[in-house]
């Protein structure tokens, strides 16, 4: 960690140990630009600010009742397939609507992982949090108070591993969605490439509906830590309750740093060598 009398003082600056290894002949600017994390801590918190910080409490709130009334109405006859599209598509309509609003994160994990390319600040990240874990609370209560008297299994709990694999499973699966999070919203490949940007509602919720095809047999996936807290508190089961902080947390942190130091740039490199070719 690192400070000079040129960076922002409201800001945390993290440089990579390998500028000692660097080409003479590359250009030290465009490095320092991709091998930083840069996390500024403080913003105006106007209404715009809080606006979008009331975006994602309700979307989180309207994900978790429309998941949680699928999983609980359908007790019987929901499959794997019917409970992984619930979630996938309400991602895709969710996406879409707040996205404008609050950037629709919807999920801690996805907001730490933003938080760590620097694109929100600390003071949003902690807020967009709490809204979170508020709105999955609520969205999960609603999703009861319609069938409190419901069998169903909709909180997250590791089944048939032990909870180290069950971690391992929870890191993977946010890594991949954290990564088309970040695909879809890195500005210089939408810009060089127009349909990525109206895509990305899509790409985002299938990425969600095929992750819980592999691993709603493992946990009920929660690759979302608000929402495994969210039916933690409403239906009191809080079994092995930290994989699905810690494992996301991982997952989601790992990505957006491998994006931003590695893939970040990207977008320039291909569109000139396609335009090559």
């Amino acid at each position: 960690m690192a400070t000079n009398a040129n960076v922002d003082p409201n800001a945390i600056t993290i440089r990579d140990t390998v500028g000692t290894m660097r080409d003479t002949t590359t250009d030290d600017a465009h490095l320092d630009d991709v091998r930083r994390i840069r996390i500024d801590i403080m913003e105006e918190m106007n209404s715009a600010f809080w606006r979008s910080v009331f975006g994602e409490f309700l979307a989180t709130l309207m994900f978790l009742y429309i998941t949680m009334s699928t999983v609980m109405f359908r007790n019987n006859t929901c499959n794997i397939i019917d409970a992984a599209w619930a979630f996938g598509g309400s991602i895709i309509l969710l996406v879409y609507s707040f996205a404008g609003v609050s950037g629709a994160n919807i999920n801690p994990a996805v907001s730490f992982g933003l938080l760590l390319c620097n694109k929100l600040t600390f003071v949003r990240f902690f807020f967009y949090v709490v809204g979170q874990m508020a709105g999955a609370c609520v969205g999960s209560a609603f999703a009861l108070a319609l069938q409190p008297e419901t069998t169903a299994t909709p909180w997250n709990e590791v089944y048939s591993i032990p909870a180290g694999r069950a971690v391992w499973a929870e890191i993977m699966g946010t890594f991949c969605l954290v990564w088309v999070v970040m695909a879809a919203c890195d500005n210089n490949r939408c810009g060089k490439v127009p349909h990525l940007g109206p895509l990305a509602p899509i790409a985002i919720g299938i990425t969600v509906f095929v992750l819980h095809l592999g691993m709603i047999g493992i946990d009920n996936c929660s690759i979302n830590p608000a929402r495994s807290f969210g039916a933690a508190v409403v239906f009191g089961s809080w079994k092995d309750h930290w994989v699905f902080w810690v494992g996301p947390m991982i997952g989601g942190g790992s990505a957006g740093i491998i994006y931003e130091l590695i893939f970040k740039d990207t977008a320039k490199t291909e569109r000139a060598t396609l335009i090559k070719l």
